[in-house]
């Protein structure tokens, strides 16, 4: 077993021998976690196991998706008004319109590797097990 220094997002500070860990803040954004010998400094800890990059989730691939899915969404105050005139006219065309706009464009979340490992949220540190 070795222990490595991760921060709340998985990146791994630094790796030593069990028991030869330095002092770092309690509380703080950094934990000492124990993996198994064959962790490597460009490995990321998920759900506190090392992983290799290389199995995670692409996240430039998901900010895409959810980049371009937004702007065929537009700009909130024209879809409010859409709702609005729906309301008032008796029509669908806001539902048409976002069944559209997902009908045409990748869903943010379709784009993981179903044999990845899935990013972990910012309200979990990456060292916690789900």
């Amino acid at each position: 077993m070795k222990s490595v220094l991760t921060d709340v997002t998985g990146n791994i500070q630094s790796i030593t021998e069990v028991g030869e860990e330095f002092e770092i803040h309690d509380g703080g954004e950094l934990k000492w976690i124990q993996v198994d010998d064959g962790v490597d400094i460009c490995d990321k800890i998920r759900d506190g196991v090392a992983v290799h990059p290389s199995t995670l989730v692409d996240e430039t691939s998901r900010f895409k998706a959810s980049v371009e899915r937004g702007i065929l969404y537009g700009d909130f105050g024209a879809q409010l008004d859409l709702i609005y005139q729906d309301l008032k006219n008796g029509t669908t065309e806001f539902v048409s319109f976002i069944d559209d706009v997902k009908a045409n464009s990748i869903s943010p979340r379709t784009q993981s590797d179903t044999d990845g490992v899935e990013w972990v949220p910012p309200s979990r540190p990456a060292w916690e097990k789900p």
